[in-house]
């Protein structure tokens, strides 16, 4: 079947502040993996992450000519309602831009703020 999806439980931060998608709540990234909160993506404010979980990249990768430089990239969806949520850096083709290489871009509009333990569902099931 597919890779399970994983809740932030075990790996949560000590605030217990996660960010989850607005759609099904299902856990996409710690707040203390917020690499870069200034970004905006096609005109709207969004998030930088390091690290994202429960995330899955689409089949097609594609090159494109952003502000701050060409990067080829692969749009992210959440694994638990498959709504593209942003995109993921896999190449920069500018050194001053290769800090982003590997790293998640999420428009802000399509995340909640959560608190584990608190504001998350409690379900049998993960996502």
């Amino acid at each position: 079947m597919g890779r399970p999806l994983v809740q932030f439980e075990a790996r949560a931060p000590k605030d217990g502040a996660t960010y989850v998608c607005k759609t099904c709540s299902c856990n996409v990234a710690s707040t203390s993996a917020v690499v870069w909160e200034g970004m905006m993506a096609v005109g709207r404010p969004a998030l930088l992450f390091r690290d994202t979980l429960n995330l899955q990249r689409s089949a097609a990768d594609r090159r494109e000519h952003l502000t701050s430089g060409i990067f080829t990239l692969s749009d992210v969806s959440c694994r638990g309602c498959g709504s593209v949520l942003g995109w993921r850096y896999l190449k920069s083709f500018q050194k001053e831009q290769a800090h982003k290489e590997g790293q998640t871009l999420i428009d802000r509009a399509k995340l909640a703020a959560a608190t584990v333990h608190n504001e998350l569902p409690q379900r049998p099931h993960i996502c």
